[in-house]
């Protein structure tokens, strides 16, 4: 496997991405186990951190990609751009003030479908 700098922040997202990009290793991976949770911004900054990024450019180099309010309260928090995976239960955080991006679960699996 190739090391690499890759961050993530939850086990379905770890088991999406090792199972589309096997040869690619991710680290450091925090998990739901990282205390405290979110919609703390603790998890994204400890990558940050690892990843000796400065604060004031953690933006340019920090994606948060999620389906929750969590999600993207932790990523804007972080100062990260966030990726809200949009679906019928979360249509309403499409215009909320911590969504910077978004994408709809159908487009994804047309991109996964097409690799």
């Amino acid at each position: 496997m190739q090391s690499t700098t890759d961050g993530l922040v939850s086990e379905p997202i770890r088991h999406l991405l090792t199972t589309f990009i096997p040869d690619h290793e991710f680290s450091p991976i925090i998990t739901r186990a990282f205390k405290p949770p979110k919609p703390s911004p603790a998890g994204i900054l400890e990558i940050a951190r690892q990843w000796s990024l400065p604060e004031e450019d953690r933006g340019l180099h920090l994606i948060m990609v999620g389906d929750s309010v969590d999600d993207m309260t932790a990523g804007a928090k972080a100062g990260a751009v966030t990726v809200l995976l949009v679906n019928e239960t979360n249509e309403h955080l499409v215009k909320h003030e911590h969504t910077y991006v978004c994408i709809s679960r159908s487009v994804l699996s047309q991109i996964q479908t097409a690799e």
